[in-house]
């Protein structure tokens, strides 16, 4: 059985949709457990609107935190997989099935990942989208891989959807940190067992409501440190020096989330971004992206960078996001 864990706050525009996604999979052997962190709207009004037995809600009688609140799921799943999914997801065609059939492959993968594409307003629309490393057939992925398929495992983890983990390979928590929470135990897994990364996108991810944009307060502490940390604690150790300096080495070139933070962080925060990306990659002083993404991020006002972001989505990422994500909702 697939338990499909779903924290949610305050997602009443959200929730029927994904629920929808769900309940509409032609695999039908799962659960689905909503633990809603003190949600001020209609988020549970909708979901105890549902009657379908499968669906199991939990409410948290303080605010826990987005990280915080993943931990709450471990005492009441009943599945052998667990499957994060987020309130703003929708599930595409055959997505379950092709989760189960990469577990029951082999009884040391540990986690099933996937592809994925981001949207707006339109889940037809993707405005970006991360590939597979191998589009003809899925891709297993071990401590020795080579390094593209090692970074490709840690794209993998920077969003929760759809991320399945084989439940009693756990043995790490989710961390507090809503950027790095679901990494923790990801990692923990990977350096014992098999990576299977899917060919097909599953999941299609909404955007507009994302905490991202509206809670400048998640920049807090830097992202870049926060994954630093991340493989420092999971793969702690000689034995796993190879695969700790392709992850951090990997992260900290992620120079493009000076933009974001930009738009809907503080100008703070932003300066220690930048410091952090030269602290963990001193190379970066001589990447040219380096320079360039934190030219027009100190440099262009907030206002007009935002325009030129949501433009160039529009504009030019989701026609190419077209023409090669192949969707089946």
């Amino acid at each position: 059985m697939i338990s499909i864990c779903i924290p949610t706050y305050n997602g009443e525009k959200t929730i029927k949709i994904a629920l929808d996604s769900i309940l509409s999979q032609n695999y039908a052997d799962f659960e689905i457990i909503i633990s809603d962190d003190c949600s001020k709207d209609n988020t549970v009004k909708i979901i105890k609107s549902y009657k379908d037995q499968r669906i199991r809600l939990f409410q948290n009688p303080k605010n826990l935190g987005y990280g915080d609140n993943l931990n709450t799921f471990r005492s009441h799943l009943k599945g052998d997989i667990l499957m994060l999914f987020a309130q703003d997801d929708i599930l595409l065609k055959d997505a379950l099935t092709k989760i189960v059939n990469a577990f029951t492959k082999d009884e040391d993968v540990g986690i099933v990942t996937r592809p994925y594409y981001q949207f707006e307003f339109d889940p037809k629309i993707p405005v970006r989208f991360w590939p597979p490393p191998d589009e003809t057939h899925d891709t297993v992925i071990t401590l020795n891989s080579p390094k593209k398929l090692i970074e490709a495992a840690v794209t993998s983890t920077y969003l929760v959807s759809c991320l399945a983990f084989r439940v009693k390979y756990l043995d790490l928590p989710f961390n507090s940190h809503v950027f790095t929470s679901q990494a923790y135990p990801f990692f923990s897994i990977f350096k014992k067992h098999k990576i299977v990364y899917l060919k097909d996108y599953i999941v299609a991810v909404g955007i507009y409501e994302s905490q991202c944009r509206h809670k400048p307060s998640i920049y807090i502490p830097s992202p870049v440190a926060t994954w630093i940390k991340v493989f420092e604690v999971t793969l702690a150790g000689k034995k796993y020096d190879r695969v700790r300096k392709i992850c951090q080495d990997f992260v900290a070139q992620n120079y493009i989330g000076l933009v974001q933070i930009k738009n809907y962080g503080n100008y703070k925060i932003l300066l220690t971004e930048i410091k952090n990306h030269i602290k963990f990659r001193k190379i970066s002083l001589l990447d040219w992206r380096f320079w360039f993404y934190s030219g027009i991020s100190l440099f262009v006002p907030r206002f007009l960078l935002i325009k030129i972001v949501d433009r160039f989505k529009s504009k030019v990422l989701s026609q190419f996001a077209a023409s090669r994500v192949k969707i089946q909702i």
